[in-house]
């Protein structure tokens, strides 16, 4: 798929149906149920340090991507150090890009992680 649109490509023309299948199969079940948006950990495990090896990362979350689904990640947990360590995913459906905004902004303003970390 590499280099080639994916209108292109037979494999290509056969992703980008399946993935407005499920996309499509997602909204009706989170329209059903009453839900704005999915939240996640953004990460499974805390982010690592600029002076540690990065970490084998093979995750279940980070799908609202895969699916061409409007994400924003926000800072949601201090490590032992003091410095952010954890962070949430907020996903919604195409065209609520301004929902998952507000979402994730008034998430930020209510948990107060938006502070600066501590200067060394």
């Amino acid at each position: 798929l590499l280099g080639r649109p994916l209108a292109d490509d037979p494999a290509g023309r056969s992703f980008a149906r399946s993935r407005a299948e499920v996309v499509g199969r997602l909204a009706s079940a989170m329209r059903a149920a009453g839900v704005a948006a999915l939240v996640y950990p953004t990460m499974p495990f805390a982010a690592p340090r600029a002076v540690d090896p990065w970490p084998d990362v093979r995750s279940p979350v980070g799908y609202g991507n895969w699916l061409g689904l409007p994400e924003v990640s926000v800072p949601a947990g201090i490590g032992s150090d003091g410095m952010p360590a954890l962070n949430l995913s907020v996903v919604g459906l195409p065209g609520e890009d301004a929902r998952v905004l507000a979402l994730a902004h008034a998430y930020e303003r209510r948990s107060r992680r938006f502070a600066a970390p501590p200067r060394a």
